[in-house]
């Protein structure tokens, strides 16, 4: 079924101006800090992505890729690697670079599946002026105004779903098999390039086959009409699914060959991913409960549903399809803020849908297109101005990758880093450009590192790195490097560039005075009333320092070299 619409669509040139300008802000705010690097928000998990995507353009395209991060073998996939293959056919042609290349292949995505999205719509609802409205909410939301350009498979994965849903919307208004085939397909990339995201445009998929079903005539339980939707099943979701399924079966055997990668197979990570029932119910998302903010979305849904005559299946499939993610990855949700790419869209389509019904009413009109819908989209905007803003004016990462890169001296291309200190956080060998084994601060006598230095080569490690997270002693490394035999131990450039008061209050030196001088001389910059961020070149200013500090300097500039530079043990 396809809803009616008015033959003339009044309100098409305002939702095209709206599309318009929120297109254009978009387009600047993903400029903003395009030359940076990935440490901004979950810099861990895209490094983990541009590492694969590296060593696509060193050694070429392959299923069983590399993330060296966990030694020998090195092979520790994940998703099937589209996105990363497609930014390394692309980095390797152009030059342009991984980190711009992956910010400009994720953006592509973006923008290719607002453009499906557009269709989607009109499939459904042959209303053009709120395919543009859907498309304008995409465009000024938070979430896909910094994530739609980050390093990350997300905007991919989300392309490949709404296309899956074009797919089917549009076989069953044409019945064609051409679009069977391509739902088909999509859904294939959509699972095995990231089944979270899948999974809800396959509940969203499955609801509207449902909706259509049960909208037909006397003759939907005839057996053509239920061989058909057997049929139908079998394409558009066991298919795909089982796809899913062979992918994650084959990177988790290349995982489990991983003595310290076994642990992120998809069992030993399932429970993690889907969290708790307590989560569900005490748990937070950005601090707000979830009990409060499910009691607040039903109160919202019941009202919008009520004013969404016409449009209620549609929104009410939508609006749940937004809400289903959270509640069944709770975990993920909570923990990784760039997996509400995957659900959001669904939250303004639902919104939209709404709109369109309310602009055809002459009530509801005027306050929608002169007050609600502006104050909507810039408020949204202005959420991404105060939370993401600020730290894309900044390379809040710069030092972090100064002090990898610096590894580079020491450490030849072949050469291996022991890592301690970063939990699973890749960053520091993507940064690199060197493999690793990363062991979080695990024992070097424990099991796993014992068989993963074994099977790497104990002479192939040229490094032992000390990251921030680790609570073993001084001693302890020197023992270790001493096994390895690197005795050279050296300071690289500072970490992340940050001191907070809780830092400078460990020294016992006042956190008011010394912020003021160091700020006030150029040594660091104010980023609020806790914390500071070093700047590039302050430990060259070290006579200066020693004037402006006196008898404290030793203990200053200490306190900034233990803090904030990593350790490092070279031969």
């Amino acid at each position: 079924m396809t809803l009616q619409v008015n033959k003339v669509d009044s309100h098409l040139i305002y939702a095209r101006w709206v599309a318009g300008v929120c297109f254009f802000i978009h387009f600047i705010f993903s400029l903003i800090g395009w030359n940076h690097s990935l440490l901004d928000h979950h810099g861990n998990r895209q490094s983990f992505t541009a590492l694969t995507a590296y060593y696509f353009v060193k050694d070429g395209v392959r299923f069983d890729y590399e993330t060296p991060a966990w030694g020998v073998p090195w092979s520790c996939p994940v998703e099937l690697p589209v996105y990363q293959g497609i930014v390394a056919l692309i980095d390797r042609t152009t030059g342009w670079g991984i980190d711009q290349t992956g910010r400009g292949v994720s953006l592509f995505f973006f923008y290719a599946m607002l453009l499906v999205l557009y269709r989607l719509v009109i499939a459904l609802c042959a209303s053009r002026s709120c395919a543009w409205l859907a498309i304008a909410f995409c465009l000024a939301s938070p979430v896909y105004l910094f994530w739609s350009k980050t390093f990350l498979q997300e905007t991919t994965a989300l392309f490949f779903s709404v296309l899956y849903l074009w797919g089917i919307a549009e076989s069953h208004k044409n019945k064609g098999l051409f679009w069977v085939l391509l739902a088909m397909s999509a859904g294939i990339l959509a699972s095995t390039t990231k089944i979270t995201t899948f999974v809800l445009a396959l509940f969203l998929g499955t609801m509207m086959c449902l909706i259509w079903f049960f909208q037909r005539g006397k003759d939907k339980f005839y057996v053509p009409t239920l061989l058909k939707a057997g049929l139908m099943a079998v394409f558009y979701g066991l298919i795909p699914m089982a796809a899913a399924l062979k992918w994650t079966s084959f990177a988790d055997s290349l995982k489990a060959q991983n003595a310290l990668a076994a642990t992120l197979t998809s069992k030993m990570m399932m429970g993690w991913n889907f969290g708790s029932l307590h989560q569900r119910i005490f748990g937070q998302f950005h601090h707000i409960p979830v009990l409060v903010l499910f009691l607040g979305l039903i109160g919202i849904f019941v009202f919008l549903l009520f004013l969404a005559k016409g449009v209620r299946p549609y929104f009410a499939i939508f609006f749940f399809t937004f809400f289903l993610g959270p509640m069944v990855f709770t975990n993920l949700f909570i923990a990784h803020t760039y997996y509400w790419v995957e659900n959001t869209v669904y939250l303004y389509l639902a919104l939209a849908f709404v709109c369109y019904i309310l602009m055809t009413n002459s009530f509801w009109a005027p306050w929608l297109r002169s007050l609600l819908i502006p104050v909507f989209l810039i408020s949204m905007v202005g959420i991404t101005a105060v939370r993401y803003l600020p730290g894309q004016m900044h390379d809040t990462g710069a030092y972090f990758v100064a002090s990898a890169r610096s590894v580079q001296e020491y450490v030849p291309p072949g050469g291996v880093l022991l890592v301690y200190g970063f939990g699973i956080d890749p960053s520091f060998p993507y940064y690199a450009q060197r493999k690793a084994i990363m062991v979080g601060d695990a024992a070097i006598t424990d099991d796993a590192v014992v068989r993963t230095i074994d099977l790497t080569g104990p002479k192939n490690i040229k490094a032992l790195v000390v990251g921030p997270d680790t609570n073993r002693s001084e001693e302890y490394f020197k023992n270790v490097a001493d096994r390895f035999h690197l005795t050279k131990e050296i300071y690289l450039a500072e970490g992340q560039g940050m001191i907070t008061q809780y830092d400078m209050e460990k020294y016992s030196f006042d956190w008011n005075d010394v912020s003021a001088k160091l700020v006030k001389y150029g040594w660091a910059s104010r980023i609020n009333l806790v914390e500071i961020r070093l700047n590039a070149g302050y430990d060259a200013d070290k006579g200066r320092m020693a004037k402006v500090f006196g008898a404290n300097f030793p203990g200053i500039y200490h306190m900034l070299q233990e803090s904030h530079h990593f350790k490092c043990f070279v031969r």
